[in-house]
């Protein structure tokens, strides 16, 4: 047990982060492992705790604290970066939209995926992170309506979403609009609306809709069983989006109107 515990802080020393600092040395990595007990911990720890260590002089502790202090700034702005990008995207998914054949369906398909996936990606690192800036804040959800928006409006105009089916479409813009105008609104009294598990599903429904859709042609030709092709499949889910979100948008704003209610007796 005691020769396993040595491997394992011989490994810590080895890889952990300590190691990108220059000037700390061996035995400096070791007084700071034994005090801390991991590296994890000595990231978290204040100026003052590190310059407790001994044999960490204050220059050499304001070094690792600064170091880990720029580490921790700069993994913060990873979510805002990915949410500018799938803003920056869409002008290039209307442009891949239009053109033409296998490698058009493709770009587009890609392009839209990559921009569900930074959605993902940027709320995970988010809630890693254990904090939210007021720029993620604020462009994260204008982000994910731009790419679902753009991409239903584009689906309508070519006519691969038609007839009746125009209406799930309308469905899910609608509730986007109006849980946009709910959280403004609560935002004011520092009420949060938390995402429901079947919020969640909607959304995942309605990326592999549109993902669907956007395959065009080439996705029929992949996805081809019977009577059902990419394009139907892709409708079918469509439309279970639209039945999730009149759902879930019912219980945000039935909230949201229990909320201006109270407000309104208080007065």
């Amino acid at each position: 047990a005691i020769t396993s515990h040595r491997a394992k802080r011989a490994r810590g020393i080895k890889k952990s982060l300590l190691d990108q600092i220059n000037g700390i040395g061996a035995i400096r990595k070791r007084a700071l492992l034994n005090h801390f007990g991991s590296a994890r911990a000595v990231e978290s720890a204040s100026l003052d705790e590190i310059k407790s260590v001994e044999g960490v002089e204050a220059k050499v502790a304001k070094k690792i604290y600064n170091f880990f202090h720029e580490y921790k700034n700069m993994l913060r702005k990873i979510p805002n970066i990915l949410t500018v990008g799938r803003i920056l995207i869409v002008p290039f998914f209307v442009l891949a939209f239009y053109l033409p054949g296998f490698y058009g369906d493709l770009t587009a398909l890609i392009l839209f995926i990559v921009a569900s996936f930074t959605d993902f990606l940027d709320g995970m690192l988010a809630r890693l992170l254990g904090e939210e800036s007021k720029l993620g804040e604020l462009l994260d959800p204008i982000a994910d309506k731009i790419i679902v928006a753009t991409a239903l409006i584009l689906l309508v105009m070519d006519g691969t979403i038609r007839h009746y089916e125009v209406i799930a479409a309308i469905i899910i813009l609608t509730r986007e609009i109006l849980i946009s105008g709910l959280r403004e609104f609560l935002a004011k009294g520092k009420i949060k609306l938390p995402v429901s598990n079947l919020a969640k599903l909607k959304t995942v429904l309605q990326m592999v809709s549109i993902a669907l859709l956007l395959s065009g042609d080439t996705g029929n030709k992949i996805i081809n069983f019977q009577d059902y092709n990419a394009q139907t499949i892709g409708i079918i889910f469509l439309w279970l989006s639209a039945a999730l979100t009149l759902f879930t948008g019912y219980d945000y704003i039935r909230k949201g109107i229990d909320h201006a209610i109270s407000e309104d007796n208080k007065d």
